[in-house]
């Protein structure tokens, strides 16, 4: 568990400083405590399931994309086809999605009250 322990706070502040966020920034953004971001960078603690999510949404990223071992990508055009299939994942996941939505509204629309 260590290991992925120590890919989430490499990973948090790879993030963080690629979008020029201070722990500050990231942390009122994420709605935790500096110090409580900090510790989570530094290994120290571990973010509840809660606050993993919050630090993915104000990062602007997918949650799993702070699980992600980029070191085992052997160069940099290789996570960039990672980020192109994940990419080409999540639209067509959501378009499955507006379909499935969209039948069910429909099927909604044609019961009788």
């Amino acid at each position: 568990m260590n290991e992925l322990y120590t890919i989430l706070a490499r990973n948090l502040k790879m993030y963080r400083t690629q979008r020029q966020l201070t722990q500050e920034q990231l942390a009122e953004a994420s709605s935790i405590s500096k110090n409580y971001l900090a510790e989570i960078e530094t290994e120290r603690k571990y973010p509840s399931p809660e606050v993993f999510w919050q630090l993915a949404e104000a990062l602007h990223i997918e949650p799993f994309q702070l699980l992600v071992n980029r070191s085992q990508y052997q160069s940099p055009g290789e996570l960039s086809r990672f980020e192109e299939i994940r990419s080409a994942l999540v639209h067509d996941v959501n378009t499955v999605v507006q379909e499935h939505l969209a039948q069910l509204a429909a099927i909604n629309d044609k019961k009788p009250e």
